[in-house]
């Protein structure tokens, strides 16, 4: 399932929710006798969902769901965890290959039992596996620098310690707060006034901006921070660009094979080289040290 940045449901493992899957996939195995459990079993899911049998599409989509995941992760190890989106629960997922791939297995059931999505479910199943032999993810507690004097916002700490991401926009000016240890705090907001006439014509007003450093006593500096989003001014960090990330998700959305590996292996050069993206209102496109390569 691809998604726009930031709308991705966030996932809690727990034992809870794989003894769930688990259970669900005992009982998948009861109703439909083709799902034997083994690899293989993955090209049977297609004939599942052509013809279901009675029930509602919701329950339905649990068991297939879940005996899906649990053959994934048969083979790749993970667990299944407690999904949210936007801080409301939604169906389980399952994390694959240490928790690096995150598979909405239930969802995507439940899109293929209602026809919303078409084409095989077997395939979207062989795409996961392909999909957790690349590492798509940075482990938690990973930090991201942010470079000073990058034109695009002023990075640096105050007097108090706090590190400080700062930037004036057209419409509203923002200072977003981390500890030491780059947890996203808290963020300050003011409208952006009207440019003064002492200021270049190019660019936002930076009156507010300039008064909060003075007043905090900022030190311009680079920084370093955990991912993090901010909803109040949609800023935030992800680890790939949404192109890579929707090809990740999906490989056979790029038919072409000779060009799906170069893509899938431009999107491992770009992990490995520590590169990210801070969304910013457009996409900014950092390197391992934190400067802006491309907007």
């Amino acid at each position: 399932m691809a998604v726009d940045h930031f709308e991705n449901p966030t996932l809690r493992t727990s034992a809870e929710a794989t003894a769930r899957a688990e259970a669900r996939a005992q009982q998948a195995r009861a109703r439909w006798p083709s799902l034997d459990g083994s690899l293989a079993s993955l090209l049977e899911v297609d004939e599942v969902v052509a013809d279901p049998g009675a029930g509602d599409p919701k329950d339905l989509a649990r068991l297939l769901g879940s005996y899906i995941g649990e053959v994934l992760r048969a083979q790749t190890g993970g667990s299944w965890g407690e999904a949210s989106i936007f801080g409301q629960a939604i169906e389980d997922g399952v994390q694959l290959h240490d928790g690096e791939t995150v598979y909405w297995a239930i969802m995507e059931a439940r899109q293929f039992l209602t026809k919303k999505k078409t084409g095989r479910l077997s395939a979207r199943c062989v795409d996961q596996l392909e999909r957790a032999e690349v590492t798509t993810t940075r482990p938690a507690g990973h930090l991201y620098p942010l470079g000073k004097e990058q034109g695009y916002f002023d990075a640096g700490v105050v007097t108090d310690g706090r590190q400080v991401l700062m930037a004036a926009k057209c419409d509203i000016t923002f200072a977003l707060f981390f500890d030491g240890e780059g947890n996203f705090l808290n963020v300050e907001t003011a409208p952006t006034p009207e440019r003064p006439a002492s200021q270049p014509t190019w660019g936002p007003s930076r009156l507010v901006l300039e008064g909060w450093q003075k007043e905090w006593g900022f030190r311009e500096e680079a920084i370093t921070v955990q991912k993090f989003y901010c909803c109040d001014v949609d800023v935030g960090i992800d680890d790939l660009p949404s192109h890579m990330e929707a090809l990740l998700e999906d490989p056979k959305s790029e038919p072409d094979p000779a060009r799906r590996e170069e893509e899938v292996e431009l999107a491992k050069n770009w992990l490995a080289n520590g590169d990210f993206v801070l969304y910013f209102g457009n996409a900014l496109w950092l390197d391992s040290d934190g400067n802006v390569t491309s907007s």
